[in-house]
């Protein structure tokens, strides 16, 4: 599925089963009827997000404008590693 939130309404209406980060999976839970567990594996690499631009942008005032935005949305989305547990 292309997009998290229509995998969580069709796993919470199923049985199937969805494997995501940890961080995406937790806070999903708080807003799906889905419940998680950690995968027994050991040593999975750490799940990172980046925003990256060409450094001609860098000091651009309207991209740097739009790339807060992006971070401060990210925040506070369930998909971030940010979020609260």
């Amino acid at each position: 599925m292309p997009f998290y939130t229509s995998a969580f309404n069709v796993v919470a209406a199923t049985e199937m089963l969805l494997i995501v980060p940890r961080h995406i999976a937790a806070n999903a839970a708080r807003v799906h009827a889905v419940q998680w567990c950690e995968l027994p594996v050991e040593n999975l690499p750490d799940h990172e997000y980046l925003l990256l631009w060409h450094s001609i942008h860098h000091n651009d005032t309207a991209h740097k404008w739009a790339r807060e935005e992006i971070a401060s949305i990210m925040r506070k989305s369930i998909f971030s590693p940010l979020a609260s547990l």
